[in-house]
């Protein structure tokens, strides 16, 4: 009786260790792509992200809410590859001669993921600037000619944000923004670390914060899309470096919609 009762409970076992096993496996397959995109180096990963205004009694640099999203997806992401080396974070800010001084030069030589545009974040404007100089066909943020606005540029193509003007709408009608539909555009890129050749870095940056926000909201579950715009030839590869143009659609305090617009191969 005892052998019928062991087997029994060998058998259901067996059958739940199987279960888990394949959800395991299939879990494992459906990100590989995934994997191939984020195929950082074997260095820790840092992630690099603006100071916003100093709170005397805060302990910790202050960051947007956007920002804050923003990280929180990209280690959605992260979790997604099964990454398992050491993570770190590092502030940045901008009118003092202090900015900086928490990253510091070994760490631009890690694994890094830039977080905002080069308006609010001083380290994603030096590495544009480098990729620039390296002739990296990246797009780059630019400031409208006469306006408190930026845009994002490549080539002959130009991408504005609806932003702008949907937000100053609402606010002359009294509405309250945040509960409104707004529209903005980033970059999603992965580039190779002009500091390391051996590492990875991830720019995540919106011309505003939903923007940063959505775009790190489609690495995390929109990751796809980007796989399936790269290219594949002799001189192309999935895994490589890349830089895509994100819309994103916020409203009423969500992310409602991210689309990838187009993907440059930079490798």
């Amino acid at each position: 009786m005892h052998i019928y009762i062991l087997g029994f409970v060998l058998s259901v076992l067996a059958g739940v260790v199987g279960t888990i096993l394949c959800y395991v496996i299939k879990r494992m397959m459906e990100n590989r792509p995934l994997r191939r995109l984020l195929n950082f180096g074997h260095d820790e990963l840092v992630f690099v992200y603006p100071r916003r205004d100093d709170i005397p009694a805060a302990v910790l640099p202050r960051t947007s809410t956007e920002d804050f999203l923003a990280i929180n997806n990209a280690i959605s992401a992260l979790l997604k590859i099964s990454w398992r080396r050491p993570v770190g974070v590092r502030s940045v800010g901008t009118g003092t001669a202090d900015d900086g001084r928490q990253l510091s030069s070994n760490d631009k030589k890690r694994n890094l993921v830039a977080v905002c545009s080069p308006k609010s974040n001083p380290f994603t404007k030096e590495l544009l600037e480098q990729l620039k100089e390296q002739k990296s066909d990246i797009f780059q943020f630019k400031k409208v000619e006469g306006k408190e606005e930026w845009q994002i540029v490549g080539g002959i193509a130009c991408y504005h944000s609806k932003s702008y003007e949907q937000i100053a709408d609402y606010k002359e009608a009294g509405k309250r923004v945040e509960e409104q539909k707004i529209e903005d555009v980033a970059i999603l890129a992965k580039v190779t670390n002009p500091w390391e050749p051996r590492n990875k870095i991830i720019i995540i940056a919106g011309i505003r914060g939903i923007g940063t926000w959505g775009a790190a909201e489609c690495l995390k579950k929109q990751w796809q899309q980007i796989y399936d715009k790269k290219h594949l030839s002799k001189h192309v590869r999935k895994g490589g470096d890349f830089a895509a143009i994100v819309e994103v659609d916020y409203d009423n305090c969500d992310i409602v919609r991210t689309h990838v617009e187009t993907v440059k191969d930079l490798s």
